[in-house]
């Protein structure tokens, strides 16, 4: 009898434990493609952002290129919010989009983001993910002739570093044209938004 109760409370222990440990292990943990924004690299995130988290992302020389001139603006800040739920998240809100200092040729330029949407990420590896950008429409204005409104899906990448710097990444994603006078037919999107602080990717 007593061998049956220790073994009874033997297996009570177990369970408890199983549960404990189910407690701290990430929701996120179970799926590949969903993302951790966690404060250090770990394995099984432990220490995720405050919910909800606003990051500002910063960028330098940043370019819309099109087949009759590539629009350059010196920096830009991207204002983003963030909701954690049950340790993990996929999409970002944009708050704030700001492109300065622009210029085609000697010619100055505006770029006025209109609408910023959100931006989807879905994990591809370790530090990494896809970053789907949609809804943000965004006009570019340069001189008294070209006015230009862009938009439409823009695929972006994400990467962490291992110091836990966390990047945005345009390597001349297509952009959609939209309405406007004497717009070029297609552009294209080059810029890195650096998030400031440290954040990693995990699941």
């Amino acid at each position: 009898m007593r061998a049956i109760r220790i073994f009874g409370f033997i297996s009570m222990m177990g369970m408890v434990a199983i549960a404990v440990f189910a407690l701290k292990v990430p929701a996120a943990s179970a799926n590949s493609e969903t993302i951790v924004p966690c404060e250090h690299s770990e394995l099984e995130c432990e220490s995720p952002l405050p919910n909800p988290t606003t990051i500002v992302a910063n960028a330098e020389n940043i370019k819309i290129l099109t087949n009759i001139g590539t629009v350059q603006c010196l920096t830009g800040r991207q204002e983003t919010t963030i909701l954690v739920k049950l340790w993990w998240f996929n999409t970002v809100h944009v708050l704030k989009k700001e492109l300065l200092d622009c210029h085609m040729g000697s010619t100055s330029c505006t770029v006025t983001t209109n609408n910023p949407g959100t931006i989807t990420l879905t994990k591809t590896a370790s530090l990494e993910a896809l970053a789907q950008y949609e809804g943000e429409t965004f006009t570019v204005k340069c001189g008294s002739f070209i006015n230009c409104k862009y938009g439409g899906k823009v695929a972006l990448t994400a990467h962490s570093s291992a110091e836990g710097v966390t990047r945005l990444l345009a390597s001349e994603a297509k952009i959609e044209k939209g309405e406007g006078f004497l717009c070029p037919s297609a552009a294209l999107l080059d810029a890195v938004f650096t998030f400031k602080g440290t954040m990693y990717i995990e699941s």
